[in-house]
């Protein structure tokens, strides 16, 4: 029960309790109630809250800011934007969690508010996105859009090696030094530079969306270099290293296939028997292994989407023919050593043929170094760079150019021996013009 006596203009709404407690009451016309009672231990902490709460309503009130709401329940401030059109797209309505003071509210509401003003949404369902919930939102996305077998890939890498690590980071916070503890610690794990060039690219496309879709205001991922990745240095197999390599993976048909047609191996061994023309003397190649939801498949189109005709040269006709045979157009044109009626499992025969012949040769590589050898081949026998490029079927013929370029880089110097001989010399020092004359006798 309250006690009862007279109290000063500031004591108003200020009760003392039978058990010793203080309640209290703060006026004010923005309250529905008109007033709000709370308890206290001591008279000096319900006089500063009541005090307080007042100057705050009333400054609240003189503002007009009607974003900033005080619920009395909670005996907190919460932001409440209702449902706008800013920056030329919609702005859903936004309601923030509790405050326990007007100045924390007032400083939220300015900071929300400066991001709607420039399109940038953070809803409360946004505001607590996290890095992980938008890659897994937008792989299911990608995964409509592209090729599954690049799908796979993407979503093997995001799992990998960057949800443990920052899926659990919140998107509209992510930090450059996030990301620069993330990249250190992929080079702890041990991945390869590569890879981690790799990771960071794919990062930074799937951050470019949540930019573009205003989710972030910039991309940390701009800012953070990926490793340099220095290419392995390569030699074509010499004429001798391909017929060594035809004993020792005991397939020789194989390896002299791959050699004489350039294939990749995923279009090679999905080749069926009916893509043999024998009176043409080609090899149509309209389709390739690839990876899908059920597993490797052979699918219809090549990796470039190009579907092209590989001659057959005489020296390849014998092994065609061979394996053509006798055989149904239908059937796999390499069968698997034990499953005839399958395709070769190109993964089988790398891991248990191609692999330990290529070691015992002390060579690296795989079913491409044999295709890039052909390239080799034709170049070195005059072949045009854009005939190369069609047996290749590279889409952009700039690719064999760098490929050119990445072999043959030192070719400039001896390219120009092709003037000697084109002019009659008549000047010039005795001794060299001697000597030139006996070098042109000798390759003549």
């Amino acid at each position: 029960m309250a006690s009862k006596g007279k109290l000063s203009p500031t004591d108003k709404g200020l009760y003392k309790l039978s058990n010793g407690k203080w309640r209290v009451r703060a006026y004010s016309t923005i309250l529905k109630s008109g007033c709000q009672e709370k308890t206290f231990d001591t008279k000096a902490e319900a006089l500063t809250w009541k005090l307080k709460l007042e100057a705050d309503l009333e400054k609240l009130g003189n503002s007009k800011n009607q974003n900033i709401i005080y619920v009395p329940k909670k005996s907190a401030w919460v932001v409440k934007i209702a449902t706008d059109f800013i920056a030329g797209r919609p702005m859903a309505s936004y309601e923030s969690s509790p405050f326990t003071s007007l100045e924390s509210a007032q400083l939220h509401y300015s900071e929300v508010s400066a991001l709607r003003k420039h399109g940038f949404w953070l809803g409360p369902d946004q505001a607590s996105l996290t890095l992980g919930e938008f890659l897994i939102e937008q792989l299911a996305r990608h995964k409509k859009r592209v090729k599954f077998s690049t799908y796979a890939k993407d979503e093997g890498l995001i799992r990998n090696h960057v949800l443990p690590y920052l899926g659990t980071k919140v998107l509209s916070t992510l930090t450059i030094d996030d990301l620069e503890t993330w990249t250190e610690a992929l080079v702890d794990k041990g991945l390869s530079y590569n890879s981690q060039a790799i990771a960071i690219k794919k990062l930074r496309q799937f951050l470019e969306v949540a930019t573009k879709k205003r989710k972030i205001s910039f991309n940390p991922a701009n800012s953070i270099e990926a490793p340099s990745v220095t290419r392995a240095q390569w030699k074509p197999l010499t004429i001798s290293e391909v017929n060594d390599l035809a004993k020792l993976t005991g397939a020789p048909e194989i390896i002299y296939f791959m050699v004489y047609t350039a294939l990749r191996v995923s279009e090679a061994f999905a080749l069926s028997v009916g893509d043999v023309d024998l009176k043409a003397r080609t090899i149509n190649v309209s389709k390739h292994f690839a990876l899908t939801s059920n597993g490797l498949e052979v699918t219809e189109g090549t990796k470039t989407h190009q579907v092209r005709e590989i001659a057959i040269v005489d020296d390849l006709m014998p092994i065609v023919q061979k394996l053509v045979h006798k055989r149904d157009s239908a059937e796999p044109l390499f069968t698997g050593f034990r499953h005839k009626d399958k395709h070769l499992n190109s993964g089988s025969f790398r891991r248990y043929r191609l692999k330990p012949a290529l070691k015992t040769l002390g060579l690296e590589g795989g079913f491409h170094l044999l295709r890039k050898t052909c390239a080799c081949l034709l170049l070195e026998r005059g072949v045009k760079i854009e005939n190369i490029s069609a047996v290749l079927g590279h889409k952009d013929k700039s690719t064999t150019y760098k490929f050119y370029l990445e072999i043959y880089e030192d070719d400039h110097i001896r390219s120009v021996q092709a003037l000697n001989g084109l002019f009659d010399p008549v000047t010039g020092d005795k001794e060299a013009l001697e000597e030139a004359r006996k070098r042109r006798a000798k390759a003549a």
